[in-house]
């Protein structure tokens, strides 16, 4: 999926996507909800695109989604401490659902968080 995100970051550079922008070897996507920087590529010496970032990998795995024929996906994370190896921090994925909506604003991605005491969405109604 890293590879698949590197693709897709060449590919809204080249159709020069204006929300993306270079800062010091590496990209981020400029939020249009709170105009904050999303991390899409993290500088690489190697690479003058960087290496892709977790918000970009999991906006790569809706591209997939959509290649795959799907048009909208649910996703459960458990997300509490016992937990946290697997996922230290769910901000990434819901960057990266963020990164997908303006890569692909015809595919929906809905992901539901479980913690011990309660439960958080990303339900977005617009």
């Amino acid at each position: 999926m890293r590879n698949v995100g590197k693709k897709q970051l060449l590919k809204q550079l080249k159709a020069k996507n204006p929300d993306i922008k270079e800062k010091d070897g590496s990209y981020g996507l400029i939020n249009p909800s709170d105009n904050r920087s999303i991390i899409l590529s993290r500088t690489n010496p190697n690479d003058k695109y960087g290496i892709a970032a977790c918000p970009l990998i999991m906006a790569a795995l809706v591209e997939q989604m959509q290649k795959d024929g799907f048009t909208s996906s649910l996703n459960f994370y458990y997300v509490d401490v016992e937990n946290e190896e697997n996922i230290p921090n769910y901000f990434a994925i819901e960057k990266g659902r963020v990164v997908a909506k303006n890569f692909f604003p015809k595919s929906e991605v809905v992901n539901i968080y479980l913690l011990k005491d309660r439960v958080v969405s990303s339900f977005d109604f617009n």
